[in-house]
């Protein structure tokens, strides 16, 4: 018998400090290295604006570009 993948969801959320991005940074390229196929899971960002600003903006310019390439 064989098992079909489940299809799962990824959240991750954010809070924009001056060492936010790097944090954002890692983890985005953790989950590009990720070994699950893509098709079969979901990344739903949850930007959580701190007093220094939202990560908003950094996410939609480096991150979205690999939307259906490197991330699902």
């Amino acid at each position: 018998m064989i098992l079909d993948t489940p299809k799962i969801a990824i959240q991750l959320v954010t809070y924009w400090t001056p060492s936010g991005q790097k944090e954002i940074e890692r983890c985005l390229k953790a989950l590009e290295r990720l070994r699950y196929p893509k098709d079969r899971w979901a990344l739903v960002i949850v930007d959580n604006p701190s007093s220094q600003g939202s990560a908003s903006e950094y996410i939609q310019k480096e991150w979205f570009p690999k939307i259906g390439a490197s991330l699902p």
